[in-house]
């Protein structure tokens, strides 16, 4: 497997480990914690992304993976939008509430599949595409 996929999948692990640890945290002020870190960590796997991976699909001549990397790039604007109004809602408030749960619950849904799907669809097309 190619070294650059790995890093982007161990990424996938310690987005999946902050979630994870969030859903287990009791406090509040834990979870705001692991939020701004966990966003770090995404700002930093979306920059690896969009500066390497888009690209080099978006260059592929196989026109089906290109056309899937432009596919992927924009979806993952829309969810990179969502996740900063999210945070954004997360951490201005300093008492948890269920509409705080609700937008935190749909939050880690959509990561958590975005992290599948481009496990299963994406990373192999951009192999293949090498």
């Amino acid at each position: 497997m190619n070294q650059y996929i790995e890093e982007l999948k161990n990424d996938h692990k310690i987005i999946i480990e902050f979630f994870d640890n969030i859903d287990k945290s009791e406090k509040f002020d834990a979870q705001k914690e692991l939020v701004r870190k966990l966003t770090d960590v995404l700002t930093i796997h979306l920059k690896k992304e969009d500066e390497y991976l888009y690209p080099a699909l978006a260059k592929s001549k196989n026109e089906e993976i290109a056309r899937l990397g432009d596919i992927f790039s924009s979806a993952m604007k829309n969810i990179a939008k969502d996740y900063i109004v999210f945070v954004e809602q997360f951490l201005k408030n300093s008492e948890p509430s269920a509409e705080l749960a609700d937008a935190y619950k749909k939050m880690s849904k959509k990561v958590r599949n975005r992290v599948t799907i481009e496990e299963v669809v994406l990373y192999p097309a951009y192999e293949k595409s090498l």
